[in-house]
C-alpha cells in the first residue's frame, strides 16, 4: 500500500495496522495525522483496496472536516465547535427572531440558531445549555440503543439503564443497573461500544480480575486499541 490515499486534490497519509485482535472487521479512524486502518492480520491487499475503495467517499469527507477544523482554529476563529461521535463539528452562529434556540446540521456544519436580541455576554451560556441538552436527548437514543443490542448479542440481562450528568464518574454497573454519562456520545461509536460491553461483563464479573479482562477481550475484537486510545484521548474529548 501506498503512504499517501490520493483523492482528487488532497494526499491523505495512510498508515496500515495489522492486529491480532481482529478477526474479521476492518478499523478505520480519521485524525489529524491521517488515515489509520486496523486490519486482521491475514487480510489480503486485494481486499483491503476493494474495502477502501468503497469508502473513499466517506474518507474525503472526514479529511476536509478535520482540515477545516484546524484552519479555523489556526486563524483564531470565532466560531465555536464541539466533538459528537468522535468528530470535531463548527457551530455557526445566525441571529434571528426565533424564540428558542434549534441546531441545524448542513455541510458538515451546526448551524445554531439564536434569538437576535439574546445579549453577547449572554451566549457563551446559553450555546452551552442548548448542546448539552442535544447531547442528553442523542444520548438517550443511542446509549441505550447500542445497550440493548450488545446485551442482547452476548445473552447479558440487566435491570435498568441509567443516562445521567456525572461531574466525575462516566460509567458504572451496581445491583445489575447500568450507569452511564450522557457526554459519551461524544466518542467514536466504536468507543462507546467499547465502554458499553465493559459494564455488561462487569453484570458476570464485579471487579477487574483476570476472568473481566479475559470476557473483554473475547466480546470486543478491537479490545486493546479502544483501551488504548480511551486512555489517551478519552478524557480529553469527554471534558472538552
Amino acid at each position: 500500500m501506498p503512504e499517501n490515499l490520493k483523492i482528487h486534490d488532497e494526499n491523505i497519509p495512510i498508515t496500515i495496522k495489522k492486529s491480532p485482535n481482529r478477526k474479521r472487521t476492518l478499523s478505520f479512524r480519521m485524525s489529524e495525522a491521517g488515515l489509520t486502518i486496523q486490519i486482521p492480520i491475514k487480510t489480503k491487499e486485494d481486499y483491503l483496496e476493494k474495502v477502501i475503495t468503497k469508502r473513499l467517499n466517506w474518507i474525503y469527507k472526514h479529511w476536509l472536516n478535520l482540515k477545516s477544523v484546524q484552519i479555523h482554529k489556526n486563524q483564531n476563529s470565532n466560531k465555536n465547535s464541539f466533538y459528537f461521535r468522535g468528530e470535531i463539528y463548527d457551530i455557526q452562529l445566525i441571529k434571528t427572531d426565533k424564540k428558542r434556540p434549534v441546531f441545524e446540521f448542513r455541510d458538515w456544519v451546526w448551524y445554531l440558531y439564536l434569538n437576535k436580541e439574546i445579549a453577547q455576554e449572554s451566549q457563551k451560556a446559553l450555546i452551552e445549555k442548548t448542546l448539552n441538552n442535544w447531547y442528553k436527548k442523542e444520548a438517550q437514543e443511542l446509549i441505550i440503543e447500542e445497550t440493548e443490542n450488545l446485551a442482547k448479542i452476548h445473552n447479558f440481562s440487566f435491570n435498568k439503564i441509567y443516562i445521567k450528568d456525572y461531574k466525575s464518574k462516566f460509567w458504572q454497573c451496581r445491583a445489575r443497573d447500568l450507569f452511564f454519562n450522557y457526554r459519551l456520545v461524544k466518542l467514536p461509536i466504536e468507543l462507546i461500544r467499547h465502554i458499553i460491553l465493559h459494564e455488561l461483563c462487569h453484570l458476570k464479573h464485579k471487579n477487574h480480575a483476570k476472568g473481566f479482562w479475559s470476557l473483554m477481550r473475547e466480546l470486543d475484537g478491537n479490545f486493546v486499541e479502544n483501551k488504548k486510545y480511551l486512555k489517551e484521548k478519552g478524557s480529553f474529548i469527554l471534558n472538552g
